[in-house]
C-alpha cells in the first residue's frame, strides 16, 4: 500500500482517518467489504451483527428462524384480514 508504519498505527488507534481510496485498498488486501472496517458501517447493532454471524454459521438455525418468520407473517396477514372484515 506504500504507507509507512506510523500512518497505519495511527489508523489502528483511531488517531487519523484514512481516505476512501485507502479504505478500499485495505478492504481489498483483507478480502472483506469496506463496511467491515468502519464501526457500525453496516448500520447493525452489535447484537444484530452477532445474530447475522450466527445464522451464517448455522444453517439449521437459519432454516428454523425463517420458518418462524413465515409463520409470523402468515399470522399478521390473518389478523389484518380479520380486522378489515370487521
Amino acid at each position: 500500500m506504500n504507507k509507512d508504519t506510523s500512518t497505519i498505527s495511527k489508523w489502528e488507534r483511531g488517531e487519523q482517518n484514512f481516505s476512501v481510496s485507502d479504505l478500499m485498498k485495505v478492504a481489498e488486501v483483507l478480502n472483506c467489504p469496506p463496511s467491515d472496517l468502519i464501526e457500525n458501517g453496516d448500520g447493525l447493532s452489535g447484537e444484530e451483527r452477532d445474530l447475522v454471524q450466527h445464522l451464517r454459521a448455522h444453517e439449521d438455525d437459519r432454516r428454523i428462524l425463517f420458518g418462524l418468520l413465515d409463520t409470523l407473517k402468515a399470522n399478521r396477514q390473518g389478523h389484518a384480514r380479520k380486522d378489515n372484515a370487521a
